[in-house]
């Protein structure tokens, strides 16, 4: 339809709103003589039925020929025209519409709103305006014709009753509208909250990263000027100590010096054999195919820094002793002695203070022939050492030291050089000293002994299966020649 058919349309429109609505109200005027008031009264049944229908058929005929006597023949346009027409704005051509409409709507509203309003009020009456509801519009024709009908004041049940679920349908559809806008507003407001919510924690989780990332940075500050005070108590605690630890390690060394130079060695015993020294003779023991070089000492000075394999035997102690079976073991087979540190780490023992106790240290005696030759544990099987290596001495004591057996990364605790001159008096004539070694080198290599000391030619088989071993002789001790040097002294 172009824009000259709305126009034409929307004035026949005014034409009957301005200039036939005289015509109507003659119409309704008329209405008496065409349907009587008392029309609905009682009267013959046959005959006022018959004369109602007629009336009301002459009614109509009049009504659609006013219709058609207001509205206008579609005018025709040109080709050129109808494309300018059809360019004209969108909303003159919804004003036509809607000028056309909007009495019947009108008129319409309150039955709508009526019903809209029972909808509200009784929710339970949905189903029933959905089931009578007639789910189409009136056109345009029906509305002019009802406006008319309505201006006559002729009503009639059934349009009454088409036009009451006419309107059902339009309020059920306005009414659901508006639930679901509601609805719709509800989720949209619910996203927006949860939006909300979620800008909110990520904002929350922001700060909370914020805070403990400056935590963070308070700490590493304070971590690092903790450090720095550290670093400089510790300089300041070094420089302070510094002279202290020189001063021990220097004694250590001078000590060391003055044991070794006191110590009997094997070539000085047969430096003394090759002199013809009568106070030392050389002999052999054969051993399992193999001949064990034996010095026997008769009166030659000397030093000796040993250690007692079986001090721990079961004559002094008990059988669970601390060590007790791990000296068991070493006696009966002196490889276990020469382990390296990394295979004696294995033992179950290892740093242990049970019977299977083993260690880093090895705890010697000093002893020599002129002053203290019994400061020393007696046993079967002593080992004798000859000298010890740098860094070698952790503590000297003129009794039991006490010390642990795991004392062997320990710095020295040496205060004096003369720490040996001191075990060498005759204060220590019947109790053991105690000098402390490092077991083990810096490469985990063991000590090893350099001979086995034995007293008044007791040689036993023990003695002669390390010294093969180990490739090393036998030292004998004659304690007779020593106790009779010792009357002449007067001691």
């Amino acid at each position: 339809m172009t824009i000259k058919e709305h126009e034409s349309l929307s004035h026949a429109e005014d034409s009957i709103s301005e200039n036939e609505w005289g015509e109507l109200e003659k119409l309704s005027r008329e209405k008496r003589t065409l349907i009587p008031e008392n029309i609905d009264e009682p009267v013959d049944k046959k005959r006022a039925v018959p004369k109602k229908q007629e009336m009301i058929s002459q009614a109509r005929a009049r009504v659609m020929e006013l219709y058609k006597k207001t509205t206008p023949e579609k005018p025709t346009s040109t080709k050129k025209e109808a494309t300018r027409e059809n360019f004209l704005p969108q909303e003159q051509l919804l004003s036509a519409k809607k000028r056309r409409l909007s009495k019947y709507d009108v008129a319409e509203r309150a039955r709508v709103d009526r019903i809209k309003s029972n909808l509200v009020d009784n929710l339970n009456s949905i189903e029933e305006y959905q089931r009578k509801q007639i789910a189409s519009r009136p056109n345009t024709f029906t509305k002019t014709v009802r406006l008319i009908a309505d201006k006559l004041g002729i009503k009639t049940k059934r349009s009454e009753e088409r036009r009451e679920r006419e309107a059902m349908y339009v309020a059920l559809s306005e009414y659901l509208e508006e639930e679901n806008a509601k609805i719709r507003a509800m989720i949209e407001r619910e996203k927006a909250e949860a939006l909300e919510k979620e800008r909110e924690e990520a904002r929350r989780e922001e700060r909370e990263k914020a805070e403990a990332l400056e935590k963070e940075r308070e700490k590493a500050k304070r971590e690092e000027k903790a450090l720095a005070w550290d670093m400089t108590d510790a300089r300041n605690w070094f420089n302070q100590n510094k002279h202290s630890r020189f001063e021990k390690q220097r004694i250590q060394e001078m000590v060391e010096r003055d044991l070794n130079s006191r110590l009997l060695t094997v070539d000085n015993l047969e430096i003394e054999v090759l002199s013809e020294n009568p106070e030392v003779q050389k002999r052999s023991v054969p051993f399992e195919g193999v001949d064990i070089p034996i010095y026997d000492l008769k009166g030659l000075p000397f030093s000796f820094l040993s250690t007692t394999i079986d001090h721990r035997s079961s004559y002094r102690y008990g059988p669970h002793e601390k060590g007790m079976e791990t000296s068991r073991k070493v006696l009966e087979d002196p490889s276990v002695w020469a382990e390296r540190r990394d295979e004696a780490e294995k033992a179950v023992g290892f740093g242990t203070i049970n019977s299977d106790a083993r260690g880093d240290t090895i705890s010697t005696s000093f002893w020599d022939s002129e002053r203290n030759i019994n400061s020393r544990i007696f046993g079967d099987l002593i080992y004798g050492f000859e000298n010890v290596q740098a860094d070698s001495i952790i503590s000297v004591h003129e009794g039991d030291g006490g010390t642990s057996n795991m004392a062997g990364r320990d710095e020295t605790k040496l205060s004096s050089p003369d720490a040996i001159k001191e075990l060498a008096t005759n204060r220590a004539q019947t109790l053991y000293n105690e000098v402390c070694l490092r077991r083990y080198s810096e490469n985990g290599m063991p000590k090893r002994p350099d001979y086995i000391i034995v007293e008044n030619g007791r040689i036993t088989k023990e003695s002669l299966r390390h010294a093969k071993y180990f490739g090393i002789p036998i030292v004998n001790v004659e304690r007779s020649v020593y106790a009779e040097k010792a009357e002449k002294r007067g001691e």
